[in-house]
């Protein structure tokens, strides 16, 4: 039995267990029968300085010791430690990770980018219902907005397109100043900012050699508003797309819609949420302090100053998109690695 527990710029989970089917080579039983987050803000300040403070250092530490002594408590056998997004934008990141493997014992794997979306989409697809019955949609749009970026990675089964934005919920509160409550002109500062990001995408697809004018680039073409030649039509697209969103922000808002107290991932994984109900919500939530927010929110309370800016990038990929709901995953990365590294065929000699 072993737990992954990836580190973010927001948060860090001990959660995922998985023990071996049999020793036929069959397959893994993956399940999730304990979960615990904790929320050190390692990104903490990272848009002002572009480094990881000795503070958020030290909360980290705590709360990776606390989840690797619960993760033994709860006969974990080998534990992986990752790291994403935030300890590669920070000029410190690699020093950090060292630093904070050699304090925690086991030694902090930081993920390409590339690395992560891949992840992240393996393990946001699976387990998920289907809404009409079919047994997999055709095409699957994963928004994963973290602390420190947002990742929109297109694909079937496997991951075909992705793309990596600085636009994650922490980053945006502090570059734009938008904490809670946001005034309609840091509303505005905040939106602009999106967009700016998400508009830049526009000269990543036009410099494309390789665009065939596949869904995947038709995706990226609509949350960039550039049209590329194609004889595939991207009105259609809604008939087949599957959009799924996952990270700290959307399943926050997934218990917060389900009126749960404490946080439970299985009672997340699956829901849909409207486009509708996500702009009503961040309308509440703008018109809030941290305080009153993090009371709406009990099981993840250090979220609450960051919330409403997580929610205005889906909002805005959304819009994009043409999605006018998601369907929530609570699984990510840590998933996804547990699926590609135990599910992958074993070589014998």
């Amino acid at each position: 039995m072993g737990t992954i527990r990836p580190l973010g710029d927001g948060s860090c989970r001990g959660d995922t267990q998985w023990s071996p089917r049999d020793r036929a080579g069959t397959g893994t039983c993956i399940h999730d029968p304990y979960q615990d987050i904790r929320e050190p803000r390692l990104g903490e300040g990272i848009a002002c300085s572009a480094r990881i403070s000795d503070v958020a250092y030290e909360r980290t530490v705590a709360a990776v010791r606390e989840l690797i002594a619960e993760a033994h408590e709860n006969g974990a056998e080998q534990i992986i430690v990752f790291g994403t997004e935030v300890f590669r934008r920070a000029e410190n990141g690699k020093e950090v990770a060292f630093k904070l493997g050699e304090a925690i014992g086991f030694e902090i794997k930081i993920l390409t980018s590339e690395e992560e979306a891949r992840y992240s989409f393996i393990g946001g697809i699976s387990g998920l219902p289907e809404p009409d019955g079919r047994c997999r949609a055709e095409y699957n749009v994963i928004i994963d907005v973290g602390g420190g970026s947002t990742e929109i990675a297109f694909g079937r089964v496997t991951l075909e397109h992705f793309n990596s934005l600085p636009i994650g919920a922490v980053v945006l509160a502090e570059s734009c100043g938008a904490f809670p409550p946001i005034s309609s002109s840091k509303q505005k500062i905040l939106f602009g900012k999106i967009e700016e990001e998400l508009d830049k995408l526009s000269s990543i697809i036009q410099g494309k050699s390789s665009l065939q004018g596949g869904r995947g680039e038709a995706c990226l073409a609509r949350v960039s508003n550039v049209e590329i030649a194609s004889a595939y039509d991207p009105a259609m697209t809604s008939r087949t797309e599957r959009f799924i969103g996952i990270g700290g922000t959307i399943t926050t808002l997934a218990a917060l819609r389900e009126q749960t107290m404490e946080y439970r991932g299985d009672e997340v994984h699956g829901v849909m949420l409207t486009r509708s109900w996500l702009e009503g919500i961040f309308q509440e939530l703008v018109g809030l302090n941290d305080t009153e927010i993090a009371r709406m929110i009990p099981f993840a309370p250090a979220r609450a100053k960051i919330l409403p800016a997580g929610t205005a990038v889906f909002l805005s990929v959304m819009e994009r998109l043409g999605a006018d709901e998601l369907i929530v995953s609570d699984r990510g990365a840590r998933w996804g690695m547990l699926l590609s590294l135990y599910s992958a065929p074993k070589s014998h000699s």
